[in-house]
């Protein structure tokens, strides 16, 4: 009493505690009112399978032997060594004679244990070993007869036999030094079977166990097996200690369509199987004691009560203790829930829906948290961040220092990867966010850095490592992303080439959003096809910004209104269209604030402005501006010209022996002079100038050309294919065959 009334106001327990007593007790309702009103009907069928499965085994046996048995007498009677004379005349030669042909014939027949052959003109009796007058045979001093059947009655039925006659199972006994005795049927043929006139009778005794050989039941529910002749006449049964009737057979075999049932004989109850020999006749019967098969089954009920009484007993007991003990963490875990929440529902909760509200309730702080935190950015490191994506910082070793200012740590290697919230709810996207920024802390040499996209459902995430295996867990994170949620991957790039993988990432982004069926994607895996025009627009761009460098007016004016027209006729998804606009204005305002000429960046735009005229008509405006400028730039002052040198590598870029030492022997300046000069010009360094230029030129032989990739690599100065192959990829991220095959 003193417990109940400790816990009858406590609704959830009282709950808890019933479901999982009727849970509980389930089963065992099961097992009382559906297990045990069926076991009897499945064991008594398993025992029927059992002992028709014997006895088709039987059948199949005794099948095989007396098929074989059918055949002897034809043998005989074909056999050209025994002709009517040989048993005509009863002398030794004839006798050994016949003995050794019927050792050939049936010698190694074991499931005949004697076989006799008797001449009706002889009378004798052949076997071997040993063969009998038709006065010694079946004589009570002799070494073979049978008991019960009286030796004129013999001679009478073996003289009259014309056809197939199988007698009973009866004691045959067996003298001289074997001296024992045995149950065995006797099946007579005559010899030409089918046939008016038969000079010899085949006599073959079978011990009746032969016929039930290896019939052991399951256990100790043990069939009787019995067979019977073509007029009904019981032939040979298992156990000969069972005491049925001629009635009682009669009665077994009155079910003329030899349907397994159920009888009663003597006023026991057996079940019955029944099988037809498809020779001379036969039927197979078995007969399962009913009996042994109910005892075994009240055995199994009675135990099987007593074990569930003792398990609900034991359940009871651990129920009891369990709900006593159990329940104490559930009771402070109710009351830690209502003190870290300030105010409860009005209406009556159990002990777990206040749990579950007070999490509720501390999850959406959290959440609420996290976005403040995530959206309270340092505006100066975004804006640095920003301008990397864009590609409007120089791209020089200065740039990580720079990042150094900021706060920012950026390795040898980059990659960009952007997320976007399909139902515009950002709430699961930055909690992925901070999962995946989470891992700083967890792995060496690596950092990662959010930056908000174009649009207010898309962020940007950028990871900085050493080596590639450093950033896998990152890759493993985002296969837990949400349904809402789409990914793009871009490639792994050299840090100063931040912008080209933020470019690629919003490409495989595109082509998440587009196919349904992926969440993430990588640029890697988009569709060459797809990808083509995209590609084609940055190299565009990139030889726009060598123009621009070189000083080449007349360039820049033809790519850029190549660009403009793939613009207005190659790009359909506005999405592409505001990430080639930017870049392309980016590229342009940085060079214009190289000379003098104050151009703002373009960071982000509203989807109103993505219109295609208004936005050719500002790069037309900004490519006249940088146009006016180019004409009235005057040469590089110094001893020696930008524009001699980007022309001295047109001319000898397909030399393997070009490099920067020769170019500053040719232009009389010293190896670190020319570095510098080189770099402070033209905004990279030489060797990467040298990779652009000599891939550029391979890019325009692959297309236009058949040539093979040792021949192409060698014709813009590589001194095998090995080498130009890991440069085309990393400038390119695919394979020259590859490239190719996309432009063709």
């Amino acid at each position: 009493m003193e417990l109940w009334k400790r816990y009858k106001n406590q609704k959830g327990l009282l709950k808890y505690l019933v479901s999982y007593i009727v849970v509980f007790l389930l089963p065992i309702l099961f097992l009382l009112f559906y297990f045990y009103p069926q076991t009897s009907t499945i064991i008594q069928e398993t025992a029927i399978d059992n002992s028709n499965a014997m006895l088709s085994q039987t059948v199949s046996n005794i099948d095989r032997q007396m098929e074989i048995f059918w055949n002897y007498p034809d043998a005989i009677h074909k056999n050209n060594h025994l002709n009517s004379q040989l048993f005509s005349e009863a002398n030794s030669f004839n006798t050994y004679h016949i003995m050794q042909e019927m050792e050939k014939m049936f010698g190694y027949n074991s499931f005949a244990e004697k076989t006799l052959l008797y001449s009706k003109e002889s009378g004798m009796f052949y076997s071997f070993p040993g063969s009998y007058s038709k006065e010694e045979f079946s004589e009570r001093q002799s070494t073979y007869y049978y008991s019960d059947w009286d030796k004129e009655e013999m001679l009478r039925e073996l003289n009259e036999i014309n056809e197939i006659v199988i007698r009973p199972a009866e004691q045959v006994n067996v003298g001289g030094r074997f001296n024992s005795s045995y149950d065995a049927v006797t099946i007579m043929m005559p010899v030409p079977y089918q046939n008016l006139y038969s000079y010899a009778v085949l006599m073959l005794v079978i011990p009746e166990q032969k016929f039930f050989l290896n019939q052991k039941g399951k256990e100790d529910i043990q069939p009787d097996f019995f067979v019977f002749g073509k007029n009904d006449d019981l032939l040979a049964m298992s156990n000969s200690e069972i005491e049925f009737t001629e009635n009682d057979f009669i009665k077994i075999l009155a079910d003329t369509n030899h349907l397994i049932e159920r009888v009663t004989i003597s006023g026991e109850h057996y079940l019955v199987n029944f099988q037809e020999s498809r020779l001379y006749g036969l039927k197979f019967i078995s007969l399962t004691p009913l009996e042994s098969i109910l005892y075994k089954i009240n055995q199994l009920k009675t135990v099987t009560f007593l074990l569930v009484l003792l398990i609900l007993t034991v359940e009871a007991i651990l129920i009891f203790l369990f709900m006593r003990t159990n329940y104490a963490p559930i009771r402070k875990l109710r009351q830690k829930a209502l003190a870290s929440v300030q105010s409860m529902p009005s209406k009556e909760l159990n002990e777990f829906e206040i749990v579950s509200y007070a999490f509720d309730s501390l999850h959406k702080e959290n959440l609420e948290l996290v976005s403040k935190v995530m959206l309270n950015k340092n505006i100066s490191k975004e804006y640095f961040l920003i301008q990397c994506l864009n590609g409007t910082l120089p791209k020089d070793d200065e740039m990580i220092q720079q990042a150094l200012d900021h706060n920012i740590q950026l390795r040898k290697k980059v990659c960009c990867v952007t997320f976007y919230a399909e139902d515009r709810n950002i709430i699961s996207l930055l909690a992925l966010l901070k999962s995946m920024m989470d891992l700083n802390s967890e792995l060496d040499h690596t950092f990662s850095y959010m930056v908000k996209g174009m649009r207010h459902e898309d962020f940007i995430l950028i990871l900085s490592f050493d080596e590639e295996e450093r950033i896998k867990p990152y890759h493993y994170k985002l296969h837990e992303v949400e349904e809402n949620i789409r990914v793009g991957i871009g490639t792994i790039e050299e840090v100063e080439l931040l912008n080209n993988s933020y470019i690629h990432s919003l490409a495989a982004l595109e082509s998440a959003i587009l196919n349904k069926d992926l969440k993430v994607v990588g640029y890697d895996h988009i569709d060459v096809k797809s990808s083509n025009v995209l590609s084609q627009l940055f190299d565009i761009i990139q030889v726009i910004e060598l123009s621009i460098t070189r000083r080449d007016e007349d360039q820049f004016k033809a790519q850029l209104n190549k660009l403009i027209d793939l613009m207005s006729t190659k790009v359909s998804s506005i999405f592409i269209l505001k990430v080639i606009f930017i870049n392309t204005y980016n590229v342009l305002a940085k060079e214009l604030n190289k000379f003098g000429v104050k151009e703002e960046y373009c960071y982000a735009m509203s989807e109103k402005e993505l219109n295609v005229e208004p936005l050719e008509e500002k790069l037309r405006k900004m490519g006249q501006k940088l146009s006016s400028e180019l004409q009235k730039s005057d040469p590089i002052k110094g001893s020696v010209d930008i524009k001699e040198v980007l022309h001295y590598l047109d001319q000898y870029y397909m030399e393997a022996s070009i490099s920067m030492q020769r170019l500053a022997d040719e232009f009389n300046l010293s190896y670190s002079n020319f570095s510098h000069f080189f770099k402070k010009k033209t905004g990279e360094n030489f060797a990467a100038y040298l990779e652009r230029l000599r891939i550029n030129k391979a890019k325009q032989l692959l297309v236009e050309g058949k040539d093979p990739i040792k021949l192409v690599a060698e014709q813009v100065g590589y001194i095998n294919a090995n080498s130009f192959t890991r440069s085309f990829k990393k400038l390119e991220n695919m394979a020259p065959g590859e490239y190719r095959k996309a432009q063709k």
